[in-house]
């Protein structure tokens, strides 16, 4: 996993953050996920496709690698799973499909959860039956029994939220149907579509980045404009909250926009302003010592042609 991969997985496992971002794409603001309620899910649980675990170790490590960048919660309404794409690769160009397999395994898992519960409750009536106890419970059907799903089991529905680390527009798929070699495009309705939810910083107007409730939105207006010198100064100095600035989220976006700047030892919130302005005065010392070193350089060059 690479070092992009490693801080944005650890920064979005915060049940406050992680609360933050569904809450802004799905509910536009409101705050109707509590993260108070959030419960974290194995990454392993939802990793592993239906069924793997009765296969080979190595394709459960394989998944596992695969699906390393996931972080998952659920609380009494849905499950809700966390995706973040490092922004120095390409777009996934198949994250459709990848999301579709997310949210399967997870599908997967709570319909086995609920086998394995009917059958350690099926075994408990045994018992007490053998013991001449009474035992309550409905009757089921042949289909419930072989399946261990009954009519009566509901899924919780699961959402599947890419985060797009990246000042750049996504230009990858965002649908099935969009990676589909399909000619005849009447078969499309016999098709069903999976799209992907993404959060893209680029995609963001200004104005939205109110309906956040956490530093998510100072974290994605900075990548927004890390590719714009003279407007994310701007923001920056617009917004009195990137003056004391948490140190993870000053840590991530240094990360993820490669920004270079430099933090005091032990600080635990960051001046951006001032971040910013120390980072231009290194930037431009080195271009001048990169002038110097041409100049020199050059000079060298005369000096040896001359003799």
């Amino acid at each position: 996993m690479g070092k992009i991969d490693i801080k944005t997985n650890e920064y979005m496992r915060d049940a406050t953050r992680f609360a933050d971002v569904f809450n802004y794409y799905l509910y536009d603001g409101r705050q109707v996920i509590k993260p108070e309620k959030l419960r974290e899910l194995s990454s392993s649980a939802v990793a592993l496709p239906y069924g793997t675990e009765r296969n080979s170790s190595e394709a459960v490590q394989k998944y596992r690698d695969v699906f390393k960048t996931l972080a998952a919660m659920e609380d009494d309404t849905a499950a809700y799973l966390l995706l973040g794409i490092e922004n120095q690769a390409e777009e996934h160009t198949a994250m459709p499909v990848r999301n579709m397999l997310y949210d399967a395994t997870q599908y997967a898992r709570q319909v086995e959860d609920a086998a394995r519960s009917h059958l350690a409750e099926r075994k408990q009536n045994r018992e007490k039956l053998e013991a001449g106890q009474p035992v309550e419970g409905e009757k089921i059907s042949s289909g419930e029994f072989l399946s261990g799903f009954y009519k009566s089991d509901k899924l919780l529905p699961v959402i599947t939220l890419v985060i797009y680390w990246s000042p750049d527009e996504w230009n990858a798929p965002r649908s099935i149907h969009e990676m589909l070699a399909l000619p005849d495009k009447e078969l499309l309705k016999f098709l069903p579509d999976y799209r992907i939810n993404l959060i893209s910083p680029k995609e963001i107007d200004d104005m939205n980045f109110e309906k956040f409730h956490s530093e998510m939105a100072e974290a994605l207006q900075y990548i927004k404009y890390s590719k714009d010198k003279a407007n994310l100064e701007r923001v920056i100095n617009e917004n009195p909250k990137f003056k004391h600035l948490d140190r993870r989220t000053a840590e991530v976006v240094n990360v993820v926009t490669n920004s270079n700047l430099k933090f005091e030892d032990g600080e635990t919130e960051v001046n951006m302003c001032v971040a910013l302005e120390e980072m231009k005065k290194e930037s431009e010392q080195n271009s001048k010592l990169e002038d110097i070193k041409n100049i020199m350089k050059n000079l060298q060059m005369t000096f040896t042609k001359q003799n």
